[in-house]
Protein backbone atom coordinates (compact mmCIF):
# COMPACT_ATOMS: atom_id res chain seq x y z
CA UNK A 1 0.00 0.00 0.00
CA UNK A 2 1.47 3.18 -1.09
CA UNK A 3 1.85 5.93 1.58
CA UNK A 4 -0.89 8.57 -0.43
CA UNK A 5 -3.15 5.66 -0.31
CA UNK A 6 -2.85 5.16 3.57
CA UNK A 7 -3.20 8.93 3.95
CA UNK A 8 -6.49 8.99 1.87
CA UNK A 9 -8.36 5.78 3.85
CA UNK A 10 -6.93 7.36 7.26
CA UNK A 11 -8.67 10.26 6.27
CA UNK A 12 -11.90 8.66 5.41
CA UNK A 13 -11.80 6.73 8.71
CA UNK A 14 -11.72 9.98 10.71
CA UNK A 15 -14.66 11.33 8.88
CA UNK A 16 -16.43 8.30 9.41
CA UNK A 17 -16.12 8.43 13.04
CA UNK A 18 -16.52 12.58 13.40
CA UNK A 19 -19.43 11.78 11.28
CA UNK A 20 -20.81 8.77 13.50
CA UNK A 21 -20.30 10.63 16.72
CA UNK A 22 -22.62 13.77 15.17
CA UNK A 23 -24.77 11.62 14.18
CA UNK A 24 -25.34 9.69 17.39
CA UNK A 25 -25.47 12.83 19.57
CA UNK A 26 -28.81 13.57 17.73
CA UNK A 27 -27.90 16.37 15.11
CA UNK A 28 -28.35 14.13 12.43
CA UNK A 29 -31.89 13.73 13.68
CA UNK A 30 -32.84 17.07 12.21
CA UNK A 31 -34.86 17.57 15.40
CA UNK A 32 -32.64 17.18 18.19
CA UNK A 33 -30.77 19.91 19.62
CA UNK A 34 -29.58 21.22 22.66
CA UNK A 35 -31.86 23.07 24.94
CA UNK A 36 -31.59 25.30 27.19
CA UNK A 37 -32.95 25.21 30.98
CA UNK A 38 -36.08 26.77 30.98
CA UNK A 39 -37.07 26.93 27.63
CA UNK A 40 -39.37 25.07 25.35
CA UNK A 41 -37.78 23.92 21.82
CA UNK A 42 -39.99 22.50 19.26
CA UNK A 43 -39.81 21.53 15.35
CA UNK A 44 -43.35 20.93 13.03
CA UNK A 45 -43.45 19.96 9.70
CA UNK A 46 -46.66 18.91 7.42
CA UNK A 47 -48.24 21.82 5.23
CA UNK A 48 -46.23 24.07 6.96
CA UNK A 49 -42.53 23.70 8.83
CA UNK A 50 -40.72 25.87 11.27
CA UNK A 51 -39.37 25.61 14.53
CA UNK A 52 -39.46 27.79 17.75
CA UNK A 53 -37.29 28.32 20.91
CA UNK A 54 -39.39 29.64 23.56
CA UNK A 55 -38.85 30.38 27.21
CA UNK A 56 -41.59 28.56 29.27
CA UNK A 57 -42.89 27.89 32.97
CA UNK A 58 -45.28 25.36 34.55
CA UNK A 59 -48.11 26.26 36.12
CA UNK A 60 -49.79 23.36 38.47
CA UNK A 61 -52.97 23.84 40.24
CA UNK A 62 -53.61 20.99 42.79
CA UNK A 63 -57.47 21.82 43.24
CA UNK A 64 -58.50 20.40 39.79
CA UNK A 65 -54.64 18.42 39.34
CA UNK A 66 -53.75 20.22 35.93
CA UNK A 67 -50.47 21.59 34.93
CA UNK A 68 -50.05 24.20 32.59
CA UNK A 69 -46.55 24.74 30.05
CA UNK A 70 -46.63 27.92 28.91
CA UNK A 71 -43.84 28.83 25.84
CA UNK A 72 -45.48 32.22 24.64
CA UNK A 73 -43.26 34.81 23.12
CA UNK A 74 -45.28 37.68 20.50
CA UNK A 75 -47.62 35.94 18.87
CA UNK A 76 -45.71 32.40 18.53
CA UNK A 77 -47.33 30.20 21.43
CA UNK A 78 -47.00 26.36 22.60
CA UNK A 79 -48.85 25.78 25.74
CA UNK A 80 -49.33 21.80 26.84
CA UNK A 81 -52.20 21.22 29.02
CA UNK A 82 -51.41 17.94 31.74
CA UNK A 83 -54.13 16.28 33.23
CA UNK A 84 -53.03 14.14 36.67
CA UNK A 85 -54.21 11.97 39.24
CA UNK A 86 -52.77 13.80 42.00
CA UNK A 87 -49.14 15.28 40.90
CA UNK A 88 -46.77 15.60 38.29
CA UNK A 89 -46.34 12.54 37.23
CA UNK A 90 -42.89 11.27 35.63
CA UNK A 91 -44.06 9.03 32.05
CA UNK A 92 -46.06 8.47 29.16
CA UNK A 93 -48.90 11.11 28.93
CA UNK A 94 -51.01 10.26 26.24
CA UNK A 95 -52.52 13.37 23.73
CA UNK A 96 -55.44 13.76 23.32
CA UNK A 97 -57.65 16.59 21.07
CA UNK A 98 -58.55 19.84 23.71
CA UNK A 99 -62.00 19.91 24.96
CA UNK A 100 -63.77 22.06 27.76
CA UNK A 101 -64.02 19.07 29.92
CA UNK A 102 -61.00 17.04 31.90
CA UNK A 103 -60.46 13.66 29.51
CA UNK A 104 -61.90 10.71 31.27
CA UNK A 105 -58.66 8.81 32.02
CA UNK A 106 -55.69 10.15 33.15
CA UNK A 107 -52.48 11.14 32.66
CA UNK A 108 -53.33 12.67 29.64
CA UNK A 109 -52.48 15.56 27.79
CA UNK A 110 -53.35 18.27 25.34
CA UNK A 111 -51.30 20.75 22.73
CA UNK A 112 -52.32 23.78 21.24
CA UNK A 113 -50.26 26.05 19.29
CA UNK A 114 -50.41 29.44 17.18
CA UNK A 115 -48.04 31.17 15.65
CA UNK A 116 -48.24 33.68 12.72
CA UNK A 117 -46.12 32.84 9.51
CA UNK A 118 -46.08 35.59 7.61
CA UNK A 119 -47.33 39.60 8.94
CA UNK A 120 -50.78 38.74 7.96
CA UNK A 121 -52.04 35.68 9.42
CA UNK A 122 -51.85 33.91 12.77
CA UNK A 123 -52.24 30.32 12.74
CA UNK A 124 -53.76 28.05 15.19
CA UNK A 125 -53.39 24.63 15.71
CA UNK A 126 -54.77 21.90 18.81
CA UNK A 127 -53.49 18.56 19.03
CA UNK A 128 -55.04 15.27 17.47
CA UNK A 129 -53.02 12.26 18.95
CA UNK A 130 -49.69 11.92 20.02
CA UNK A 131 -47.67 11.34 23.13
CA UNK A 132 -46.06 14.03 26.06
CA UNK A 133 -43.50 11.68 28.44
CA UNK A 134 -42.50 13.73 31.74
CA UNK A 135 -39.58 14.03 33.58
CA UNK A 136 -40.01 15.84 37.08
CA UNK A 137 -37.27 17.02 39.27
CA UNK A 138 -38.19 18.35 42.51
CA UNK A 139 -39.56 22.00 41.68
CA UNK A 140 -38.41 21.54 37.88
CA UNK A 141 -40.24 19.68 34.59
CA UNK A 142 -38.67 17.89 31.62
CA UNK A 143 -40.18 16.23 29.01
CA UNK A 144 -40.88 15.33 24.93
CA UNK A 145 -43.26 15.80 23.16
CA UNK A 146 -44.25 13.85 19.52
CA UNK A 147 -47.47 14.53 18.36
CA UNK A 148 -49.99 15.27 15.68
CA UNK A 149 -52.33 18.66 15.31
CA UNK A 150 -55.38 20.02 13.05
CA UNK A 151 -55.24 23.50 12.00
CA UNK A 152 -57.63 26.30 12.31
CA UNK A 153 -57.58 26.23 7.95
CA UNK A 154 -59.13 23.63 6.48
CA UNK A 155 -56.38 20.66 5.32
CA UNK A 156 -53.79 21.91 7.74
CA UNK A 157 -52.18 19.31 9.76
CA UNK A 158 -48.64 19.23 11.21
CA UNK A 159 -46.07 16.68 12.78
CA UNK A 160 -45.11 18.40 15.87
CA UNK A 161 -42.18 17.40 18.24
CA UNK A 162 -40.05 19.02 20.88
CA UNK A 163 -38.08 18.89 24.09
CA UNK A 164 -38.57 21.11 27.39
CA UNK A 165 -35.66 21.53 30.07
CA UNK A 166 -35.77 22.14 33.81
CA UNK A 167 -39.03 24.17 33.40
CA UNK A 168 -39.97 26.14 36.95
CA UNK A 169 -42.91 24.69 38.81
CA UNK A 170 -45.72 27.21 40.00
CA UNK A 171 -48.43 25.70 42.29
CA UNK A 172 -51.18 28.48 42.20
CA UNK A 173 -53.75 28.15 45.55
CA UNK A 174 -55.68 30.87 44.04
CA UNK A 175 -56.22 31.37 40.13
CA UNK A 176 -56.34 27.87 39.36
CA UNK A 177 -58.60 27.08 35.75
Amino acid sequence: MTRRRWWVLALCAVLLVLLGAWWLRGAGSGGARRVPAGMLAVQWSGTRRGVATLPAKVSWCPVNRTGVVEAIVGDTGVAVVLYEDNALTAGTHPVVPPSGTAPPVRPAASVVMRWPPDTSVLLGFTSLSGEVVLRPAGQRLSGTLRLRMHGSLAGDSLTLSGRFVDLPVVTMAVGCP
